[in-house]
């Protein structure tokens, strides 16, 4: 970066000003700290965020193979994007942690938005509950295409049972956007909630994230 004027290089703006001062790109150019031949550390930045959505979100909406395609991103850097951008996630959950109630199908489903919108297939994910409504633990069930994840009942509760829950959540995401039930998942959710009367562990809600928008069952009267 040795043609940008030494006041203008990320680092020395950063010394200067802060990281708040700092681009999209400049914030990239710092974490990718120097080119390749006849490619500067912003020239690959601004390539890897032109590529996604001209944003941030590019490391997020990017697979390995699509960043690695970009000049001046390797696999090495590809995987340390994706790092960047799971860390993010786990920084957004972990200050949300102590805010996630039962009584605010908004907090949980703030909670797992900015971990599950981006995921481009469906995850099913349990949450579950202590007896004062704090999140005890949650966990992964099943993974499944663009179009569907599925998990068996007995399965679920079989993880409720070891984590000592008192309720629980189910949470699943939709690669499309649209956070809209499917006939499946009303039927799915239903045999969830039937068992867990059974079991003495009750499902509270039912919660479908999309690309920054949500779908309580509860709220929605069906559960």
């Amino acid at each position: 970066m040795k043609e940008v004027p030494q006041e203008n290089r990320p680092y020395e703006k950063f010394e200067r000003f802060g990281a708040p001062a700092l681009s999209d790109t400049e914030l990239f150019a710092v974490i990718l700290r120097s080119g390749i031949s006849g490619i500067s550390a912003m020239e690959a930045a601004q390539g890897l965020i032109s590529k996604g959505r001209n944003s941030v979100l590019c490391i997020c909406d990017l697979s390995i193979q699509e960043m690695v395609q970009i000049p001046g991103i390797g696999r090495v850097r590809a995987i340390q994007m994706k790092c960047i951008a799971e860390l993010a996630h786990r920084m957004a959950k972990a200050q949300r942690l102590d805010d996630v109630r039962m009584d605010s199908p908004s907090s949980v489903a703030a909670y797992y938005m900015e971990t599950m919108r981006h995921l481009q297939q469906e995850h099913i994910v349990a949450a579950m509950f202590t007896a004062s409504g704090r999140l005890k633990k949650d966990m992964t069930l099943a993974v499944g295409s663009v179009t569907g994840a599925h998990i068996l009942p007995r399965e679920i509760f079989r993880q409720a049972l070891l984590a000592d829950a008192v309720y629980m959540i189910l949470v699943h995401n939709h690669p499309s956007g649209n956070v809209a039930p499917s006939e499946e998942d009303i039927q799915f959710t239903q045999r969830i909630a039937a068992c867990g009367k059974l079991m003495g562990i009750p499902l509270e809600d039912h919660i479908i994230i999309g690309d920054n928008v949500f779908t309580s069952f509860r709220v929605q009267n069906l559960l």
